[in-house]
This record gives structure tokens, sequence and C-alpha cells, in this order.
């Protein structure tokens, strides 16, 4: 069953293997309740304004390190991949980013 979906990516829960599937950009997670309730607890406790790798001439502008059990890998996100990853993840929490009128650049008149 899909739960949410974004221009990078969905993110499902599969009923038969009771599993959450995340497909963001080109990352792929299968996480258990418990496995995925730990990613969420770790994505709400990112500090946007401190980053996870200090600056290298290897590491552009992505600093942000998303968890990965493999010890040869890691995944390295930035800000704005990070929001967009928060928004397909915490769909409780994305209630009130619905758009209104205020949002798009023209008056509504009567007429």
């Amino acid at each position: 069953m899909i739960l949410n979906t974004n221009k990078n990516g969905f993110f499902c829960y599969c009923e038969d293997c009771r599993e959450y599937h995340i497909q963001f950009n080109n990352v792929f997670l299968t996480l258990t309740d418990e496995k995925f309730e730990k990613f969420v607890g770790y994505l709400k406790e990112i500090d946007e304004n401190a980053p996870l790798i200090e600056e290298h001439e290897f590491v552009t502008d992505k600093n942000i390190i998303l968890p990965i059990l493999h010890p040869y890998m890691v995944v390295l996100l930035n800000i704005e991949e990070l929001r967009m990853l928060r928004k397909l993840i915490l769909i409780e929490e994305n209630v009130v980013d619905s758009v209104s009128y205020k949002d798009f650049p023209y008056r509504i008149s009567n007429n």
C-alpha cells in the first residue's frame, strides 16, 4: 500500500512482508516496524544547521548522513534532500503543508 509519494520517490508498506519500503532518488530502503521507528527518530533529531561531516574537499554540499547498515557505505544528503525525505516519510506532521490560495502569486477576485 502506497502511503506517500513525491518527485523524489515513494513511501509504502507491504502487508505481505510487513515492512516499509522507501525509494528516495537512487536509494531504496526496506525497514521493519522497529527499524522504521528508529529511522524516523533519527530523521527528527537531525539539526539542519549543524553539519554532520566537516567541510572537506571531497564532500561538497552533502553533509548529512543517513544511517545504513552496510559498514562500507554511507548515504549523503543536503538540506533540501533531507527536507524532501522528511516530507515523504513524516506524513502526519505534513498535514499543515497543504496548498492554499495564499501560495499563488495572484489575487482572487469576484469578477
